[in-house]
């Protein structure tokens, strides 16, 4: 977060372009974090463990015990993540402009 607020316009060094980064970089992880958790039960309705969840300023990624047996399990936990971002973007909906 400190590297994308140092670099965020980095010409002008105003303290209100170093906290819309910083605002940016947080909402970033706000969406992908949840995006990430929503796989978790996902696994674990289909008896998948889910061993971590690794985080990255592009997405994350959940390392699952195992592979799924059957395809449809496969495709529910990769359905699961942007499931729970449509239901944001829905609950956010009335807040936007």
């Amino acid at each position: 977060m400190g590297w994308n607020a140092g670099m965020h316009d980095a010409g002008s060094r105003r303290w209100s372009d170093v906290a819309a980064a910083l605002v940016a970089t947080v909402g970033v992880f706000g969406i992908v974090v949840p995006h990430e958790l929503g796989s978790a039960p996902a696994a674990r309705k289909f008896g998948i463990r889910t061993w971590d969840i690794t985080l990255r300023p592009i997405g994350g990624s959940a390392r699952l015990d195992r592979i799924p047996e059957r395809p449809r399990q496969e495709f529910w936990i990769a359905v699961a993540g942007p499931a729970v971002n449509l239901v944001l973007a829905a609950g956010l909906l009335p807040c936007s402009p």
